[in-house]
């Protein structure tokens, strides 16, 4: 059973600049890497936490290592996605 946070677009939006903010500061990738956490923290919240994102999408630059700088958001973020889709879909089928 998935329970679903509902939050205002206000609210979202205070969430989305304030990990921003703090990414932004704190993280080698810079500000590009922060609003894709903030923008994939606040599609699977309430099934996925903001560390576990961060961890997910890690693992995706690293092994996007390849790919151009330029194309690195777009492609990170896509299989992040994917990755954090397919895994919230197993764990509700029951799969661990």
């Amino acid at each position: 059973m998935t329970h679903t946070v509902t939050r205002s677009s206000r609210e979202r939006s205070s969430i989305a600049s304030r990990i921003v903010e703090e990414e932004a500061t704190t993280d080698p990738y810079g500000p590009r890497r922060a609003v894709t956490v903030a923008r994939l923290a606040l599609e699977f919240a309430g099934q996925f936490s903001l560390e576990g994102v961060e961890i997910v999408l890690d693992g995706c630059i690293l092994d996007l290592s390849w790919v151009s700088y330029a194309a690195m958001p777009e492609l990170s973020e896509r299989l992040a996605r994917q990755r954090i889709s397919s895994y919230c879909h197993s764990k509700n089928r029951g799969f661990r």
